[in-house]
């Protein structure tokens, strides 16, 4: 049986303020994000996938 969970990424900072985020700063963040998603994912049964 498959469960599905959903989470949010909320971005908290000063460049909320003016509507924008500097690309540099946040496709980091993503990646790491997606490193923590797949490694939870195998912790808990799944299977890599790329």
């Amino acid at each position: 049986m498959c469960k599905m969970e959903k989470a949010r990424i909320a971005y908290n900072g000063p460049s909320l303020e003016y509507g924008q985020i500097d690309v540099r700063k946040l496709a980091p963040a993503l990646l790491d994000f997606t490193d923590l998603i797949e490694n939870a994912n195998l912790a808990i049964g799944g299977e890599y996938q790329i």
